[in-house]
Order: C-alpha cells, then structure tokens, then sequence
C-alpha cells in the first residue's frame, strides 16, 4: 500500500476527533483543524477551544468568545457567546450574562433563538424536544418546546442522558430515576445512582451495579462493583476485582481479565498475563503485538498505541503500524 503524507510533521500533537477533522495542537498551545476533504482547508491553530462537528456545527472558543462554524470554517450568522454548547438534535444552548448572572437559553441551527437566554441552567434538548429547564425556584421541568408547555413533575436535578443524545437521569430527595426522550418516568427516583441509556440498557446502583432495560425491568443481579456503558452488544462489568463481559440478556462473554476497556469498531482493548491485547466480541484475540503497551480504542477503524520505547502510533485493525509521526492518505 502506497501512501502519501496529507498532514505534515509541523504540529506538536494531532488526533482524530471525528471522520472529517483533525485537532491539531500547535507549540503556543492554540488549536485549529484540517478538513480531510479534497481541499484540506485549514482553520488556523488559534483557538481556544475546538469541538467535533454536530448538526453541521462546529463549536468553537476565542478572543471574542464561543461560536459555531460549517465545514467552510465560516461563523455562523457571524453571533458569540460568553458561554455555549456543541448542537445536540438540532438545537444548542448558549449563555450571556444579565446584571451579573449568567442566563441560559437555546437556538437553533438556523441561529434563531428558540429559548431567550432568561433561565439559570438549560439542559440539552432530546430527539422529540423536550428540555430541562431550571427556574428560579431552584427547582427543575422539563419542557416541550414544540408545544412550549411544562411537564407537572419537579425535580431537584435533571441532567440530559450524553450516552444516548436523548432522555434525561432525573433526582429528588438524594434519589435518581430516568425519563425517557418523550417524557415518561421509565425509572422511578429510587436509586443511589444511575447511569444514561445504552444500546436500551440503564444503568443502576444501589448497594451494587445491575442493568435494566429501557422500560425499566431488571435483567441483571446487583452483584457488580462497576459497570460501563454497552458498546457492540456488550457491557464491560467489574464482578468481584475482576472485569467481563456481559451480552444484552445479563450472560457473560468470554474471560476474566485484570483490566480492560468497553467495546468500540467491534474490538476491546484487554489486560493479562502482563501485556495488554485485542479481542474480538467473541472473546477471541484478534491483536496481540509486542509493541502494543499502552494501547486506547479503535476510532474510524485506527487506534493509538504505544511500544517500548514510548514512542505513539497509529495502528489499523489488522495490527499493522500505519503512522508513527502524522497521518497518510491510502492511495491505489
């Protein structure tokens, strides 16, 4: 395979934060992106902040504050913000400060506010439009913004569910539940913790870890001292110092290990024997390298590692080294 460099080595560190950016950090510790379309066309490293691109968005951070650019690196409606979120389902909050307090409110992608910056936190807006609003009574609802009415339920806290883009964990009294994107309590507020929705698993801790579904039955026993996130039909679980895998009917899935990570691109990064390794959801190994030490997860279908001498590289999912000091381009 041939290749031709199309990032050059001038950059003190760059990485994939999605298929169509790379972050780029330069020696004044400023950060800019590159385009990976035909173009290549540079934002210029001299940002604050750099977000992954979201509804067609980019959030950005600089002198003059947060704003939202398009694959052009053009502004849109050429707004700032004092303060600002990445676009999630169409909508983003934005913030600016009133007699000394920050207020929050939501526009669109068209830059139109849907929501006047007037509330003291926002949450962000779920798949059907539904939002968590604080108000001044210190107390939390959500609310519909296509029919810009209240659900009657006050919470003490609601935070927007990141791991699915969509429904909110939900607590009062020192308890959490979950509500689901179109509003229904799936949850009820009865547990120490609770985890976002994954793959339509919840995650819920009383003494112990177990898994429900995502109309709240239970699936699994509380027997696991932590539990993360389903990626690829399986969770990683820590039962008894030890970590495994478990399918979406509670079962587990292959060995034991000493350490590992969650599922990404269909492999997990695992730790035994003293050396850290690839497997499959089978539980088989599919990587197993003597240069692999300090490896992370596979992203587009490439993973950093890291080999005895601490030098960082890229490799694809065969296991083959594609890049120790940049990025190439595949060529026929």
């Amino acid at each position: 395979m041939a290749g031709d460099w199309i990032v050059s080595c001038i950059w003190d560190d760059l990485c994939f934060i999605q298929d169509n950016l790379i972050l780029i950090i330069t020696k004044d510790f400023k950060y800019g992106a590159i385009a990976l379309n035909s173009n290549h066309k540079l934002l210029y490293p001299n940002w604050d902040e750099v977000h992954t691109f979201n509804d067609g968005y980019a959030l950005l951070r600089g002198d003059n504050g947060y704003c939202f650019v398009d694959a052009e690196w053009t502004i849109l409606n050429n707004m700032h913000w004092e303060r600002a979120r990445s676009f999630c389902n169409g909508y983003a909050v934005i913030g600016e400060k009133k007699n000394g307090t920050m207020k929050y409110g939501i526009i669109n992608t068209d830059g139109i506010e849907i929501i006047h910056d007037s509330f003291d936190e926002v949450t962000n807006v779920s798949k059907s439009g539904l939002v968590g609003i604080k108000s001044e009574e210190e107390k939390w609802q959500i609310l519909n913004l296509k029919t810009n009415t209240f659900f009657p339920d006050k919470w003490d806290m609601i935070v927007f569910d990141e791991k699915s883009n969509d429904g909110f964990i939900v607590e009062r009294e020192g308890a959490w539940g979950y509500i689901s994107s179109d509003g229904r309590i799936v949850v009820q507020a009865e547990y120490s913790v609770v985890k976002g929705l994954s793959e339509g698993r919840i995650a819920v801790k009383k003494d112990k870890w177990a898994y429900l579904d995502c109309e709240g039955t239970l699936f699994t026993d509380f027997c696991f001292e932590e539990i993360y996130p389903f990626s690829c039909g399986l969770a990683l679980v820590l039962e008894n110092e030890k970590y495994h895998f478990i399918d979406e009917k509670g079962e587990q899935v292959g060995s034991f290990f000493l350490d590992a990570y969650t599922f990404s691109e269909g492999y997990a990064v695992v730790f035994n024997q003293g050396h850290w390794f690839y497997i499959n959801s089978h539980g088989e190994t599919v990587i197993d390298k003597a240069y692999i030490e300090d490896p992370q997860s596979f992203l587009y279908g490439y993973a950093n590692v890291t080999n005895n001498y601490g030098c960082a590289r890229w490799i694809d999912m065969n296991g083959d080294i594609v890049s120790e000091y940049g990025i190439k381009a595949q060529t026929d």
